[in-house]
């Protein structure tokens, strides 16, 4: 409109200055109107996000992901229509100033005026279209800011008010609305130190349900290490933009009792990140320093500050967890979480899973026939036995760098030291009587063989005895072929002499008897031949 003032300034031959302001006002009359106009043509007009009550269950019948998308794009358009409603009326407004002033001017001089009026506008129209770009730079940085947190955001049901809730059209409506809330003022340091949490807060709620989901977005002061000059811990201010696991550390609970934990806090304060353990945020208040470092690093990056309605939002959630009303399965949970982690680094519990494993392999390699997976099985349960015959063995304590402190854990550590010294001593008491057992019996079956031995020795002398007894010693000039037929040649035996000689002789080594009657009756030499 200020550029059809100034084309009919230009067409107008000989101006009068009464006419010139009467025309300025009948044009900046004719700019509300058609400013008004487009302000009031809503491009969704139902509740701020639809067409009308049919687009709205249509869209909301939709699946999530189509209909966070739809809503997206709406309040992308709904952004943009809003930006260029302002440039519009920042143009409009320079215009009709800057052309009041050039037609007051020109009723003193024509030839200035017309000069000034091919130039001031331009300038006016350059600035503003600066402006413009540099809002659309910072929208599209807050865009990328969002992003990486949208899967995290509350997803909240719309409100009757057009309020959406849902993922990404939260931040995008919010920030299509944030004109509307110029007269808001900024969040303060107090604001930021309501939605701080620190290390006794984590130790309290870290197993709550919904634990991650309502802490994201809060504040905490992380200690960073010490300053070099002044020996003191140095602070920063940092956001919680969500949680991972790390190396495990303890924290102490409300009765000032450890506990084990591997959660970390993943931390930013600008686009630096980075996880830190619970145990590493302040308890303390921020300070003024530290919260105008944060200020400095957000504005020499190009990130906006939290508004105070997100820290407001950040606070209810902050009450919500505290406020939790446990149920028999919330709290079911809440301890298996927590015995989860304590089993997780238990050097026991490691211990007892390794034996498993190891005896589960054995196991299957005897079933396999499979000797030398068995002997390694073996010298692996021996290594673990006397490892836990000497306390913690060095691998175990690199493994888990969590010490017992408790006294129960002192004791059921104590009680499994001894028993695995027991359950050595009672096996090699076993080994010792298992050899005393092959040694005696190796002494038996020597024993049983000698005897056999002997049995087979006096069947052959009493076969060698039977004999001589039959048929007497050889002698020379002597044959068992045949008997001389005078038999004058045939010597004569006494009765019993025979006897006698073939009873001296006996195996060797066996034992003499004493000669009874019979026997000395048989010894003596009577003088009696007998001749057949």
């Amino acid at each position: 409109m200020g550029l059809v003032a100034y084309t009919l300034w230009n067409s107008s031959p000989s101006p009068d200055p009464d006419d010139v302001d009467a025309l300025g006002e009948s044009d900046d009359d004719a700019d509300a109107p058609g400013e008004e106009d487009d302000e009031d043509a809503a491009l969704f007009p139902f509740e701020g996000r639809f067409y009308d009550a049919a687009d709205k269950a249509k869209v909301m019948a939709m699946p999530e992901l189509d209909r966070e998308e739809i809503l997206a794009e709406r309040a992308q358009q709904l952004t943009k229509r809003n930006q260029d409603l302002q440039l519009k009326k920042a143009l409009a407004s320079s215009s009709a100033a800057a052309s009041k002033a050039k037609r007051k001017a020109a009723a003193a001089e024509l030839d200035e005026d017309k000069n000034r009026r091919s130039t001031r506008p331009r300038v006016e129209k350059r600035s503003a279209l600066d402006d413009y770009k540099r809002a659309r730079e910072q929208k599209g940085a807050e865009r990328d800011r969002l992003a990486s947190t949208r899967d995290r955001r509350d997803s909240r049901s719309p409100s009757l008010h057009g309020s959406d809730r849902d993922a990404d059209g939260d931040s995008e409506v919010e920030w299509a609305a944030e004109p509307e809330r110029k007269d808001e003022p900024p969040a303060e340091l107090r604001d930021f130190d309501r939605c701080r949490i620190g290390r006794s807060a984590f130790a309290k709620v870290c197993f709550y349900p919904e634990f991650e989901k309502l802490v994201t977005g809060c504040f905490a002061r992380v200690s960073i290490g010490l300053n070099r000059e002044t020996g003191q811990n140095m602070y920063r201010m940092t956001q919680i933009k969500g949680f991972a696991v790390g190396k495990p550390y303890q924290l102490e609970n409300s009765a000032g009792k450890p506990f084990t934990t591997d959660q970390y806090a993943v931390v930013t304060q600008g686009a630096a990140e980075k996880p830190w353990p619970f145990s590493a945020c302040s308890d303390s208040k921020l300070t003024e320093v530290e919260f105008t470092r944060y200020k400095d690093t957000l504005n020499k990056e190009n990130m906006r500050m939290p508004s105070k309605r997100f820290l407001g939002r950040k606070l209810d959630d902050i009450n919500q967890l505290l406020q939790t009303k446990f149920t028999e399965q919330t709290l079911q949970e809440k301890f298996a979480k927590q015995r989860a982690i304590q089993l997780k680094y238990d050097p026991v519990h490691q211990a007892r899973e390794k034996r498993k494993n190891i005896e589960r392999r054995r196991a299957e390699a005897e079933e396999a026939q499979d000797e030398e997976e068995v002997a390694r099985c073996d010298a692996e349960l021996e290594a673990l036995d006397n490892g836990s015959a000497n306390g913690i063995s060095a691998v175990k304590a690199k493994a888990s760098p969590v010490k017992p402190v408790d006294q129960h854990h002192k004791l059921a550590l104590l009680n499994q030291t001894n028993r695995k010294k027991t359950q050595n001593e009672v096996r090699q008491a076993l080994i010792t009587e298992r050899k005393k057992q092959l040694k005696a019996r190796e002494v038996e079956q020597a024993k049983k063989t000698a005897e056999a031995k002997a049995k087979i020795e006096a069947k052959a002398a009493e076969r060698r005895k039977s004999n001589l007894e039959l048929f007497g010693e050889d002698t020379p000039g002597t044959s068992r072929a045949g008997t001389p037929m005078n038999g004058a040649d045939t010597p004569k035996r006494r009765a019993g002499t025979p006897l006698v000689g073939s009873q001296e002789k006996g195996p060797v080594g066996a034992l003499k008897k004493k000669n009874m009657d019979d026997d000395v009756i048989g010894s003596m030499d009577l003088g009696i031949d007998i001749d057949i």
